[in-house]
């Protein structure tokens, strides 16, 4: 990076003051489970078969057949 990024403005509640980050939070999971596209692909993008400790293990100690 050449220069800083500004910070972002953080948003502010109905009566001024500043959301702490669990309404954040909370406000972008409603978000999210609201959408249906967007539903399903953090859905699916949580139980994804990536790359379980299981797996490592059959490879690195494959028994011999």
């Amino acid at each position: 990076m050449r220069k800083p990024e500004a910070k972002p403005d953080r948003r502010l509640a109905e009566d001024g003051s500043h959301t702490s980050p669990r309404q954040e939070i909370a406000e972008g999971l409603r978000y999210v489970l609201g959408n249906r596209h967007l539903r399903r692909i953090a859905g699916w993008d949580s139980t994804a078969d990536r790359n379980p400790p299981g797996r490592t293990v059959r490879t690195t100690f494959k028994p011999s057949s």
